[in-house]
């Protein structure tokens, strides 16, 4: 099986996070339709907020994940005397749903940390 080119893996990585940026970016602008009257500054301190709102969703996955002693690295796979055959195949599934996991934690992450960079750049360019 032949493995994706980076570009495309990189895409795969940053499709999500670009849209929830958008979301981000979006829901900020669109806060000032319901409380109060548009200026830059303003539009800075809510989308730094909207990126902080977006890492804590991303630290509640993690969160929720570290709930289950299960899904701690790789449970014991061998239970019984058969489950030796399948071990591997168990350990390549656990490792698998890990990884998505954290994956999802990742692009979180990313996505908060370029909405509070956007801000930032918003509050230089407008003083």
């Amino acid at each position: 099986m032949e493995r994706p080119s980076v570009w495309v893996s990189a895409w795969r990585f940053l499709k999500p996070v670009l849209i929830i940026v958008a979301i981000a970016l979006l829901g900020s602008a669109g806060s000032f339709f319901v409380w109060g009257e548009f200026t830059w500054r303003a539009y800075s301190d809510r989308l730094f907020w909207a990126g902080i709102g977006v890492i804590i969703i991303g630290g509640i996955a993690i969160w929720s994940a570290l709930g289950s002693y299960s899904t701690l690295g790789t449970p014991s796979v061998l239970t019984a005397s058969s489950d030796a055959r399948i071990a591997h195949s168990r350990v390549k599934e656990q490792m698998a749903m890990n990884a998505k996991r954290y994956g999802f934690v990742l692009r979180y992450v990313a996505a908060g940390v370029i909405c509070m960079s956007t801000s930032a750049l918003v509050e230089v360019a407008t003083r």
